[in-house]
């Protein structure tokens, strides 16, 4: 893939395997030569935060198909909007992560397209080379510290439903 590919505003799947079952929806937010940025959709029509996809690990995306139009259709009764956000288009990786750490905003990042979560938690520092992440577990419980090499990251997932859930519960 390209970024040629990809068109702002543009409501489409994303896969970076064919041979799961799992795939991103949302609206194109920004795009630059490595990486590309979703407004997240669930499948209920609900807002879902920011997805990074490393273009080089996509490998298909969808348009116009049946399910999109149903995503929307759910979006439109439930009055789902997106959150507006500013990239510059230089590194948005980097913008990213920079909004989740002035933010202090859960993030859930995946490495070398290993289809997990490698890694979920709060950003307290990165620079071209790291990303430190404050972790913390599905209860809402620190888990010690992640150092990440930012050129291994494949995937990451800002804001999200589940992440808003483990927040609420961090602030017992």
């Amino acid at each position: 893939m390209t970024k040629n590919v990809f068109k702002k505003n543009d409501f489409i799947a994303i896969y970076t395997d064919v041979d799961r079952d799992s795939f991103g929806l949302g609206k194109v937010v920004e795009v630059d030569d490595n990486d590309i940025i979703i407004g997240s959709i669930d499948p209920s029509g609900l807002e879902d935060g920011l997805i990074l996809y490393n273009i080089s690990t996509i490998c298909k995306i969808e348009k116009n198909t049946q399910y999109c139009a149903k995503i929307q259709k759910l979006m439109q009764i439930k009055n789902t909007e997106f959150q507006t956000y500013k990239f510059e288009g230089k590194s948005i990786l980097q913008e990213l992560l920079a909004l989740a750490q002035n933010n202090k905003k859960f993030v859930e990042i995946e490495l070398q397209n290993s289809h997990e979560s490698n890694s979920f938690g709060i950003v307290e520092l990165f620079d071209e080379n790291i990303c430190k992440i404050r972790q913390f577990d599905n209860y809402g419980e620190k888990d010690g510290i992640g150092i990440l090499s930012i050129e291994d990251i494949s995937s990451i997932k800002y804001d999200s439903l589940e992440s808003r859930a483990i927040f609420l519960l961090t602030a017992k």
